[in-house]
């Protein structure tokens, strides 16, 4: 006889908070982390346009210096991101809820927002621009956690690629509307938009529940009267119980093609490491050994992540990504007006170009997610690479130059997310390997966070590389120079893909062709 299922508990029992089912569910979870990605690329990218004027109207800078200034604000955002994003992906993993971290995030960017409106000299920008990059540090640690911690092993790609989607829009529309508003409606109409977009975001970040909450709300309020509440219950604990971060989950033997590296049992901290258990994502410091540096002494967790050649391919393939968005984000408008006389609307359209592809992130998710992270992103940089360099054949005022121009950056915008969800991923696989290989040392919330930690420290020591090489090489050669080199950089990336990053290279049922034997 099947148990009762009720859709409101009785007036004696726990009252489950509202709608518990839609806000806890894996769409809303990426939809908020999503929502949190394209928050925070907008709210750095939309005052890049601003601020040169602003320098100059409202705070009396010398326009000489407005281009050091400028640069200046840019590498600070990047350098606190840099520094802070370690620091919260070891807060994020040692706190109790991710949920808590993200909404720190979001109070840490309406800070940089306020001090941006109400600057009157650069100095204040500069420690706006501080906040802004601790935001951007905790949003994607915090929030790709959150992702992990929420959907099957089968949908990271796929779902990862969709959130990091959040970042490009933001980013690449942001300056076109920047511009725009300026224009038309004045300073502070800028800072009314950031607010709105902000107030947006916090409503999802603060109706989200996290999947273990949830579950804990079930398991209360059945407690109280031992009835089950909520349709097809017992697949939905057991989905919570398989996404529950804070429980170390036994090794699966059988499930090989979808391993992230071969399954390793439980390996404590003074036991040796055979060979046989060595592949990509193995740690190139183990915590056993006697010659250790202070470093992996103080945090002995993160010198095992940053030491796995896997993770660290994965994320210098995400520094190579950002590398490639903040040029555009830097020269292309600046490019599009010299050589075709645009204004703000058509550059906009422009920028628009790249992130139309990520409608396609669900698609390249299961592709990666199927046929393995490896594969996926090396077609990714082989499409963005020659993409970049034939941009600099744009060279004059003409319709098949332009329309040279509009279908090389959409190429470019179909390999950049061909390239960011599947790595997101496979650090997500890595994470849970070094996990399970050593539970105590990672805790039971895992190595999520920090691993993510790790992918927001290789976005921002991309903005401060592209921002201090990129833009100033424009300046000083010409743009097929700078196209050239941004080529190159895409090539480089793709090397440290071929060699370490995980996932089958053949056919996704033949589980003995491993990554780690190519």
């Amino acid at each position: 006889m099947s148990s009762q299922v009720l859709t409101k508990p009785p007036s004696n029992a726990i009252t489950l908070p509202l709608w518990l089912e839609l806000r806890s569910s894996k769409g809303f979870i990426v939809l908020a982390v999503w929502a949190g990605a394209f928050t925070d690329g907008f709210l750095y990218a939309l005052i890049v346009p601003v601020l040169p004027f602003a320098l100059v109207d409202r705070m009396g800078v010398d326009p000489a210096k407005v281009n050091f200034w400028n640069s200046t604000l840019l590498f600070t955002h990047g350098l606190t991101q840099l520094i802070g994003s370690p620091l919260t992906g070891w807060w994020t993993d040692r706190n109790t809820s991710r949920r808590v971290p993200f909404l720190t995030g979001l109070g840490l960017a309406f800070i940089s927002t306020v001090l941006l409106c109400i600057a009157s000299n650069p100095w204040v920008l500069i420690v706006a621009r501080a906040f802004g990059g601790l935001s951007s540090g905790i949003i994607f640690t915090a929030g790709l956690a959150l992702i992990a911690d929420s959907v099957a092993r089968d949908e990271v790609g796929a779902c990862m690629g969709f959130a990091l989607s959040g970042m490009t829009w933001g980013a690449l529309i942001a300056p076109m509307l920047g511009g725009i508003i300026y224009k038309r409606a004045g300073y502070y109409a800028i800072f009314i938009t950031m607010l709105g977009v902000i107030t947006f975001d916090f409503i999802l970040r603060a109706v989200m529940i996290e999947k273990k909450a949830a579950g804990d709300w079930r398991k209360l309020a059945e407690s109280m009267d031992g009835r089950k509440y909520g349709n097809c219950h017992e697949e939905t604990e057991n989905a919570i119980e398989d996404n529950d971060p804070y429980r170390v989950r036994p090794v699966d033997y059988t499930d090989q093609r979808n391993r992230a590296c071969e399954p390793v049992a439980y390996i404590s901290e003074n036991e040796e490491r055979s060979a046989s258990d060595i592949n990509e994502s193995t740690p190139l410091i183990s915590p056993n050994s006697s010659r250790i540096s202070w470093f992996s002494r103080l945090f002995p967790a993160s010198s095992l992540l940053i030491s796995s050649p896997r993770l660290m391919a994965a994320a210098y393939g995400i520094f190579v990504y950002c590398c490639v968005v903040v040029s555009f984000d830097a020269i292309l408008s600046i490019f599009v007006h010299d050589m075709f006389g645009w204004d703000s609307e058509l550059t906009g359209l422009a920028f628009l170009a790249i992130p139309i592809p990520s409608l396609l992130t669900p698609i390249i998710g299961k592709l990666s997610d199927r046929y393995g992270a490896r594969v996926v992103v090396l077609c990714g940089f082989g499409l963005t690479a020659p993409s970049v360099a034939l941009l600099g054949l744009v060279s004059d005022h003409s319709v098949g130059h332009i329309a040279l121009l509009y279908v090389l950056l959409i190429l470019i915008g179909i390999g950049l997310n061909t390239i960011i969800g599947p790595l997101a991923g496979d650090m997500s696989f890595v994470a849970e390997d070094l996990t399970k290989r050593y539970p105590r040392m990672f805790g039971q919330a895992g190595a999520y966070a920090q691993a993510y930690g790790i992918l927001a420290t290789a976005l921002a020591a991309g903005v401060m590389f592209a921002s201090a090489t990129i833009g100033p090489l424009y300046k000083l050669t010409d743009w097929p120079v700078s196209m050239g080199v941004l080529a190159i950089v895409c090539s480089i990336g793709s090397i440290q893909v071929y060699r370490f990053t995980g996932g089958p290279m053949l056919l996704p049922n033949d589980s003995r062709k491993r990554s780690s034997e190519v």
